[in-house]
């Protein structure tokens, strides 16, 4: 390895690049850069700092051969060997140099060459110009990008202040508000809606509309409140067909009706759904051969985990029961039954009064179950873990994870 090809390796080696190591050296990235490519070596008042920062003594770097005795990196002593490296790599180097520009002076004449010359310093000149140019339209532009985006969030900002000001102009409602009850065990969630006319007459009357996105709209007749409010109730069958839905209201007066959306919703029904999975951990589901009646058997058992998680809505059901089997072609040879509502009763939360104590309900626990190793008759189609848990209000959610399947 020559002496370039060493420094390349230790700068790589100690993660510094061609600035950083220049840096430390007191050099210039170029005398770096010429350096590892060979069109030039270090000399003796460079190469102690350079051994330094390279972390190795001037003798390994000159000669490649790690010195006999402990010397720090960079040491002031430099052994006669690694001063003979260094001239004769400078030798070499002055050698190789001598010996192209021989060639170069047997094909070129002196006046060629320097115009030659001439003409390259002008191209690196210019050249570096150029790209320094470059960098600097590159800069603006990504600067003019910069402020385009800016100038594009403004205008979004007053494009949407503007047309929030003309919905408020040409809404027909002053306010509004709704809330959701208890779900009951029919399964369905109380709406109260309000809403307050902008301009209110003797004689206007208010009607509140809920349209899911597939399945039957429902309608209220508003009552007239105090403040020439109106309010509604009404309910949500908690069925995929109301998974979205709108409330609107219409104000109608001498029989002239306006009607005005209020509010929309997204996987409603979702947000009072448990959510029920069943995981096989440590269980066992493999061919054990004949049984005692000469049949084919099985040995299935082990350990699983059941993931409970309540919904996400306020006042929605809690699950309060769950049934686990383990199910060989649809009949259920195993079975576990858990009283889950004391795990999803409210808890206190804080210190304090009554009233600073926050309340919350768990929202979600695993259990660890599991169903004792047995060796039954081998599937004919499938061995199955299913579990089924019911909430407060009667609704059962149902999870299915495969042991076994035949094909």
């Amino acid at each position: 390895m020559t002496i370039n090809e060493r420094i390349l390796a230790l700068r790589r080696a100690a993660g510094l690049s061609q600035e950083a190591l220049a840096e430390q050296v007191g050099v210039s990235r170029q005398a770096i850069g010429k350096w590892e490519s060979g069109a030039s070596l270090p000399g003796l008042d460079n190469l102690q700092e350079l051994a330094r920062a390279l972390g190795v003594s001037c003798d390994e770097l000159l000669t490649g051969k790690e010195s006999g005795t402990e010397n720090t990196a960079g040491q002031d002593g430099v052994a006669l060997e690694s001063v003979k490296a260094l001239l004769d790599a400078q030798n070499a180097a002055q050698a190789h140099a001598a010996h192209r520009q021989r060639i170069l002076l047997a094909g070129l004449a002196a006046a060629l060459a320097c115009v030659g010359a001439a003409l390259v310093y002008l191209g690196v000149y210019y050249g570096g110009r150029m790209r320094e140019l470059s960098s600097r339209v590159d800069d603006i532009g990504a600067n003019v990008a910069g402020i385009e985006g800016s100038i594009d969030m403004r205008i979004s900002s007053i494009q949407s202040s503007i047309e929030e000001s003309l919905r408020q102009q040409a809404s027909i409602v002053a306010g509004f508000d709704w809330d959701y009850g208890v779900p009951g065990t029919e399964r369905r969630v109380p709406l109260t809606v309000t809403a307050t006319p902008k301009n209110y007459r003797d004689g206007l009357s208010a009607v509140f509309t809920l349209t899911p996105e597939s399945g039957v709209p429902q309608t209220a007749a508003g009552t007239l409140l105090a403040g020439n409010a109106f309010c509604a109730e009404l309910a949500v069958p908690l069925e995929m067909e109301y998974q979205d839905f709108a409330v609107s209201v219409s104000f109608t007066l001498d029989g002239e009706a306006q009607t005005e959306e209020l509010f929309r919703e997204y996987d409603f029904v979702s947000g009072y759904q448990t959510t029920v999975s069943v995981t096989p951990t440590e269980f066992k589901a493999q061919h054990s051969g004949r049984r005692t009646d000469g049949t084919a058997g099985m040995t299935l058992g082990g350990d699983f985990e059941l993931s409970v998680n309540r919904a996400y809505r306020e006042n929605s059901a809690v699950p309060a029961h769950a049934v686990i089997e383990l199910v060989i072609d649809g009949e259920a040879v195993q079975r576990q039954e858990m009283d889950l509502s004391a795990d999803f009763q409210l808890v206190s939360g804080g210190a304090g009064t009554a009233d600073e104590q926050a309340e919350e309900i768990l929202s979600g626990i695993t259990y660890y179950l599991s169903f004792p190793e047995e060796v039954y008759a081998a599937p004919q189609r499938e061995a199955e873990l299913v579990a089924a848990v019911t909430d407060s209000s009667g609704l059962t959610v149902t999870a299915r994870r495969d042991l076994y399947r035949v094909g």
